[in-house]
């Protein structure tokens, strides 16, 4: 039961987030691949990028993934090395 409410709650985030009800942005995709992509990036910035105000640090570095936020050319760079 509880993984069922980590799962609702992270649907409930990216819907108020606006990344699936966006139809004439780069978030609107009509393919797999480029909503893989698109949700990819989403959870890659979240991690990453964003500073959490609970943990007031990003997921990354509270796990030891990263020991600085990233910015988004930083996140860009990794994704295309």
């Amino acid at each position: 039961m509880l993984v069922l409410n980590i799962f609702e709650s992270i649907c409930f985030h990216i819907r108020r987030c606006g990344l699936d009800d966006r139809r004439l942005t780069n978030a609107f995709s009509k393919s797999w691949n480029n909503l893989k992509a698109a949700l990819a990036l989403y959870f890659a910035y979240y991690n990453f990028c964003r500073i959490h105000t609970t943990l007031r640090i990003t997921p990354a570095m509270q796990s030891g993934l990263s020991d600085h936020v990233w910015s988004i050319g930083e996140l860009v760079e990794a994704t295309h090395s």
